[in-house]
């Protein structure tokens, strides 16, 4: 009995450096000798009953877990530092910090340009709109960022924010359509448009994909559209758009679809028609304010011209009456006839009645 007592505690102590030793080689990734640390400090098979055997193979499977969470944590952390890498533009200071921006500080950003370049309030002076339109246009990448969010406002604005612009200048419109295309973001707006159970984010999606698949059939964005869809459903495209009854009709079909796949109440479909309504109505508002001011500026740009017609007519007027006055010929002064201050009147009833007279 006092040898086995010795052979337990010894063990027991084996045991524990056992276990020391496999902490330390888990740390560093090396889970096989970590297996056999234990295995040597449960002393061999040759002094283990079957029970203390039975306990040390769990101990060495809940080691072995333990050891390969702790590489996965590690090999994740190592992936998100090598992700992490800051830019020059995000860490102009060589600090080596990454500048991180919270959902928050992203919509209330968002919410405060809306307002100011989208809002039918006509608040913001037309020369200030114009900058700010002017450099928000060569930073349009930053919108396709914000469509990323999970805010739903947040890729609201950002969706007026596009708007905006590609109704401000065409050229704008196919650069933000690039950009759209190569980062994927069309891909993943048409597959929610299509499939997203969401009434608001099929709708938000929808009218992006709408901004981006418009212009001539030949077009980067078409040939793109022709390689996502078979050619049958083309066809469609060549209808006549749909009346807002129609729209109205098939949004409730669709919506009874999604409702009975997905089991959504009835309370969370009335809350999405009522944010699909009020996003229609901002938008309306966008496109209608936007245009208005394109209608002004067309119509100041033409008034400017009639002003400048109109006096470029009145200069060569004058123009041409001065060359007139100079290229006509000069006649002598007509002579002066008068009467010698002892005329009679019988010399004044001849001038009168055209008779002679002479010459003073």
């Amino acid at each position: 009995p006092e040898d086995a007592l010795r052979l337990a505690l010894g063990a027991a102590g084996d045991e524990k450096h056992a276990e020391e030793r496999a902490d330390v080689l888990s740390s560093n990734g090396d889970s096989h000798s970590a297996h056999d640390a234990v295995a040597e400090g449960e002393g061999g098979e040759d002094f283990l009953s079957p029970q203390a055997a039975a306990a040390a193979k769990r101990r060495s499977d809940r080691l072995q877990a333990r050891i390969e969470a702790e590489a996965d944590r590690r090999r994740q952390r190592e992936r998100e530092a090598e992700l992490e890498v800051p830019d020059e533009d995000d860490d102009p200071r060589g600090t080596g910090a990454v500048s991180t921006t919270s959902d928050l500080v992203l919509m209330a950003l968002s919410d405060l340009l809306e307002a100011v370049l989208c809002s039918h309030a006509q608040t913001t002076p037309r020369l200030f709109q114009q900058q700010m339109l002017g450099l928000l246009s060569e930073r349009h990448e930053v919108l396709l960022c914000l469509l990323r969010t999970s805010c739903a406002l947040t890729i609201e604005n950002a969706a007026l924010l596009l708007t905006a612009l590609v109704t401000r200048d065409p050229k704008i419109s196919d650069a933000v359509a690039e950009a759209a295309m190569s980062e994927a973001v069309v891909l993943r707006h048409f597959y929610n448009g299509c499939f997203s159970p969401s009434t608001d984010q099929r709708f938000i999606s929808r009218y992006l994909i709408q901004i981006w698949m418009s212009g001539s059939s030949s077009g980067s964005a078409k040939r793109l559209l022709r390689r996502m869809l078979p050619a049958a459903f083309f066809t469609y495209l060549n209808m006549p758009r749909l009346t807002e009854p129609e729209e109205r009709n098939l949004d409730e079909i669709e919506e009874e679809y999604f409702r009975a796949t997905t089991q959504a109440s009835t309370a969370n479909s009335l809350a999405s028609s009522a944010n699909t309504e009020r996003l229609r109505a901002r938008l309306r508002i966008t496109l209608e304010y936007s245009i208005g001011q394109q209608t002004q500026e067309e119509a100041a740009h033409l008034r400017k011209q009639a002003a400048e017609a109109e006096a470029a007519a009145q200069k060569a007027a004058a123009e041409a009456s001065q060359h007139m006055n100079q290229q006509r010929p000069t006649t002598p002064p007509a002579p002066t006839v008068g009467l010698s201050p002892s005329a009679s009147a019988s010399q004044l009833e001849g001038l009168q009645g055209g008779g002679g007279m002479s010459l003073a």
